[in-house]
């Protein structure tokens, strides 16, 4: 992919990756709920965490005024999702919702829903908090694309499901490695959305890259629907000490689906620090893009799915396929809130084209 002539040194060129690797990718910051202001937007989901209220209810607490509140419901229904107690806390702060449908089975076009209903917001705050990871890349992408000002919010839990003694006694009694279902079970079908697809030359090598979790049955589902010539395993480092345990239980889990798998690298990057991963991405489009057609899908953290988003926002030949789950199991999924954090995301279009001068 061909770039623009750098700003910096005149007559040199540079691809969109190359600019994207120049970018001073802001830190991960505290959320400030008082940095949110009148004709500013909040785009919430309905989702079935804890964490999913968490930041509705800091704005209520702190009784914000005069912003646009978008809140995404799922399709198909949950009973245990907080779509009636985020109407709750909006209806005791005297806010209106706006509200919109996402169909998990039938995600085409959710970014452009969400950027649709935010259209002229100052900033527009992103609580992915309880949003599913391929919502997350569409909404970037479609924020982006609008030109919009976007922060994202991200609650993280205090505990994630499975423990490390779950795991150990459920891994005791399986009869093989990739029939365990933690979190989900059973996969509809691997998504691949109109807005976030890619042109497919022929010949190409299909290079999947994708991210292990504990449900090996969304690393099966891929191999088998996308049957890729290569692979590229990025391994999710969790910030906590007390988590580092997820990082080996998941690489077992999923490189036992790996193992008849031909063609496999393996990264690491953590679950938190966004940049991580982009640097991973960025080095695998470098080194195969030209060679091979690449297919990402955010199935690790949603913190890795955001760097997903940016980097999608900028390089157009990547396909984005995500493997949507069948059932979740929403009483053990994950439990409270350990913090909120905010990341002041830049405009990836106009950030390229000033890649190396700072930030716009």
């Amino acid at each position: 992919m061909s770039g623009n002539e750098d700003p910096g040194q005149s007559g040199v060129v540079l691809r969109c990756d190359e600019r994207l690797a120049g970018i001073d990718w802001p830190d991960v910051d505290d959320f400030d709920v008082g940095a949110i202001n009148a004709g500013d937007a909040v785009v919430l989901c309905g989702g079935f965490e804890e964490r999913a209220c968490a930041v509705l209810g800091r704005l209520v607490e702190c009784g914000k005024k005069g912003i646009t509140l978008v809140l995404v419901e799922y399709r198909p229904c949950n009973d245990d999702n907080k779509v009636d107690a985020l109407r709750a806390l909006a209806a005791s702060a005297g806010v209106m919702l706006c509200e919109c449908v996402y169909d998990r089975q039938l995600p085409a076009g959710g970014g452009e829903k969400v950027a649709e209903l935010v259209a002229g917001a100052g900033t527009v705050y992103v609580d992915i908090s309880g949003m599913s990871r391929l919502l997350i890349v569409q909404v970037i992408v479609a924020l982006d694309e609008a030109g919009l000002r976007t922060t994202i919010v991200y609650g993280e839990a205090a505990a994630y499901a499975p423990t490390a003694q779950e795991f150990k006694d459920r891994l005791r009694s399986r009869e093989q490695e990739t029939t365990l279902d933690f979190l989900s079970s059973g996969v509809f079908e691997v998504a691949a959305t109109p807005e976030l697809g890619s042109v497919a030359m022929v010949g190409e090598a299909i290079r999947l890259v994708v991210f292990p979790s504990f449900e090996a049955v969304q690393m099966k589902n891929l191999l088998q629907e996308l049957q890729p010539t290569y692979v590229d395993v990025i391994h999710g480092v969790p910030p906590a000490k007390e988590n580092r345990w997820r990082l080996d239980a998941a690489k077992q889990l999923n490189m036992g689906v790996l193992r008849r798998q031909t063609g496999v690298t393996e990264h690491e990057a953590s679950t938190l620090d966004y940049r991580e991963t982009i640097e991973v991405l960025l080095e695998i489009y470098r080194r195969r893009s030209m060679f091979d057609r690449l297919l990402l899908a955010p199935t690790g953290s949603k913190m890795q799915a955001v760097a997903v988003g940016l980097v999608r926002a900028a390089l157009t030949d990547i396909q984005i396929v995500y493997p949507t789950p069948q059932h979740l199991n929403t009483s053990v999924y994950t439990q409270g809130l350990r913090h909120i954090y905010q990341l002041r995301a830049p405009n990836i279009a106009e950030s390229v084209r000033h890649s190396g001068q700072g930030l716009v």
